[in-house]
């Protein structure tokens, strides 16, 4: 009898008309469908934390004064706005001040 080959697996065999699809004997194998679904779910996890972490770390170099997150820098200008509100010093010394606390002066 003419075996007829569908994908991988014969359609005629010993055993009578059957399909088999898939690798190396037919199926999945091993996990099966479980295995396929949480590598499914890994590979979209990590596409997702590295997403998050790109945009995290784009606004943090968006929302610092030179560039990069700076305890010194942001205590530097929370202490300049205070000193600004609290009237210790004006509107001119206190945009000097912050732009070269910025790095834009």
């Amino acid at each position: 009898m003419t075996k007829v080959r569908i994908g991988l697996g014969p359609i005629f065999g010993p055993g009578g008309p059957h399909i088999r699809v898939g690798f190396f004997g037919g199926g999945l194998g091993g996990p099966g469908l479980i295995g396929l679904f949480l590598a499914f779910v890994l590979i979209v996890a990590v596409v997702v934390l590295a997403v998050a972490l790109i945009r995290r770390e784009r606004q943090l170099r968006q929302g610092s004064p030179i560039g990069s997150v700076g305890a010194d820098s942001l205590q530097a200008l929370r202490i300049l706005n205070e000193r600004f509100a609290r009237g210790d010093i004006d509107a001119d010394d206190f945009k000097v001040r912050r732009d070269l606390l910025q790095g834009s002066a």
